[in-house]
C-alpha cells in the first residue's frame, strides 16, 4: 500500500515550501562541464562492460572510449570499481562528516534523515543523465557488488555511531542503533533501484519511505532519537510534561469457563 502524503496538494509547490535549497539552480559552466566528464566516464564503462565484461575492460579502455586520458579518469574515480556508482562512494564520506559534525542534544531522527536526503538528492543530481539500467552491475558483477557492499557499510557505521552518540550507549553493543542505521539508509538505496530521478518524485518517495518507518514497528525508536516532548500548558495555565508513554499492553481475555467431560 502506497503512502501519499501530497493528495489533493501540489506535489512541488509543497516540496519547494519544505526543501527550499531542494529544487536546485542551474549549475555554473565548470560544474556541467564537470558533471559531462563524469558522465561520459560512466557512459563508456557500462558499454564496455556489458560488451566485453568487467573483468576484460581496464582502465585505459574506458578513457580511451569516452575520449580523455587516464589521469583525467582518476582525477573523478578511485578505481575502476567506483566508476559505474558515479560519486556514491563520496556521498558515504559526506554523510559519515555531516554526521560526525551534527549536534546530539536535539532531535537526532531529523537529523539522520534529512542527511540521508541531502545524500540521495545528490546522487541523483549527479546521475540523472544516465540510463537508470547502470545500477544492475551493481548487481550482477561479483567485484562491483562487494565494493556496493563496502560503500553501504561505511554509511551503515557512521548512522549507527550517530545514533550512539544520540542516545549515549555503545552502538556496537545495541541492536537498537543497529538496525536503525540498516533501516535509515535502506530508504536511500531505494531511490537508484527504482530508478527515480526527478527531484520532486525523488523526495517524495523518501518522505513515504521514512513514513513507513515512523509509522510502523520502528515508531517506538524513532521516538526515542526524537528526545523528550517539550513541556506544554494546559487549561489552568500550569506547566506540564508531556510524555511519550507507550500504551499498557492489552489485558489477555479470560479463559472460557470448561465444561464437564471437556478434554483439557
Amino acid at each position: 500500500m502506497s503512502i501519499s502524503l501530497y493528495a489533493g496538494q501540489d506535489p512541488e509547490s509543497e516540496i519547494r515550501l519544505k526543501y527550499p535549497y531542494a529544487m536546485s539552480s542551474e549549475p555554473s559552466r565548470r560544474e556541467r562541464k564537470k558533471e559531462k566528464t563524469r558522465v561520459d566516464f560512466v557512459r563508456a564503462a557500462v558499454r564496455l562492460f556489458r560488451e566485453r565484461g568487467y573483468d576484460a575492460t581496464t582502465v585505459d579502455d574506458i578513457a580511451e572510449a569516452a575520449d580523455y586520458a587516464r589521469s583525467t579518469f582518476f582525477r573523478y574515480f578511485r578505481c575502476k570499481e567506483d566508476v559505474v556508482f558515479v560519486d556514491l562512494p563520496d556521498r558515504a564520506t559526506s554523510l559519515k562528516a555531516v554526521l560526525e559534525a551534527a549536534p546530539v542534544d536535539g532531535d537526532a531522527w531529523q537529523v539522520a534523515r534529512q542527511a540521508i536526503i541531502d545524500e540521495v538528492l545528490t546522487f541523483s543530481t549527479e546521475s540523472r543523465e544516465l540510463d537508470p539500467g547502470f545500477v544492475q552491475l551493481w548487481f550482477t558483477e561479483p567485484e562491483l557488488e562487494r565494493r556496493y557492499i563496502q560503500i553501504v557499510l561505511a554509511a551503515e557505521n557512521a548512522l549507527a555511531e550517530y545514533f550512539g552518540r544520540a542516545t549515549g550507549t555503545d552502538p556496537w553493543s545495541r541492536i537498537e542503533c543497529q538496525v536503525l542505521a540498516t533501516a535509515v539508509l535502506g530508504v536511500g538505496r531505494a531511490i537508484p533501484r527504482l530508478g527515480l530521478r526527478d527531484e520532486t518524485t525523488v523526495i517524495q518517495a523518501l518522505e513515504e519511505g521514512f513514513a513507513v518507518l515512523e509509522q510502523g514497528p520502528a515508531a517506538g525508536a524513532v521516538e526515542r532519537l526524537r528526545g523528550p516532548t517539550p513541556p506544554s500548558t494546559n487549561t489552568n495555565g500550569k506547566t506540564r510534561r508531556n510524555s511519550r508513554r507507550r500504551p499498557s499492553p492489552a489485558s489477555p481475555e479470560p479463559e472460557p469457563p470448561r465444561t464437564a467431560g471437556a478434554v483439557p
